[in-house]
């Protein structure tokens, strides 16, 4: 996973005899590896400690990266990654899986990023791709 950006969250926790506190709580704008940048996600560091042991040192690692950043728009909670990236280019392929117990036909497209390399091209699910971009693909293979 990739971090970026901190965003502090805060909790109220309301108890029936005690007085509302706010605890505020770290979340880490999280990138997966091998997924767009649209499935990304705001987590807790408790919930990636339970998806992957070594966050810690993942955390520390970006903090680090963070405080010697000369650019302060680099860690700017404003635009966390350049909004291109989820916006699709083109579309460069496709496939149908029917799962056989369900027979329920799922349809992916490899799908090329705008401002992103060719080898961050991901499968995604046809609800996530912009309906032009697949009719420019069709009319591409046909």
């Amino acid at each position: 996973t990739e971090t970026s950006p901190v965003k502090p969250l805060e909790k109220s926790i309301d108890k029936a005899t005690k007085p509302v506190r706010t605890i505020n709580v770290d979340e880490y704008l999280v990138k997966f590896k091998n997924f767009s940048y649209l499935h990304c996600q705001w987590l807790t560091e408790e919930e990636l400690t339970r998806g992957d042991k070594r966050i810690n040192q993942k955390i520390k690692r970006f903090q680090q990266k963070r405080e010697k950043s000369g650019n302060v728009l680099d860690f700017c909670d404003e635009e966390p990654f350049n909004p291109d990236y989820v916006e699709v280019d083109r579309v460069l392929d496709s496939s149908e899986h029917t799962a056989p117990a369900t027979n329920v036909t799922t349809k992916h497209y490899l799908v090329k990023w705008r401002s992103l390399p060719y080898e961050d091209c991901t499968w995604e699910l046809e609800a996530d791709v912009d309906p032009i971009k697949i009719k420019d693909f069709q009319r591409w293979v046909d």
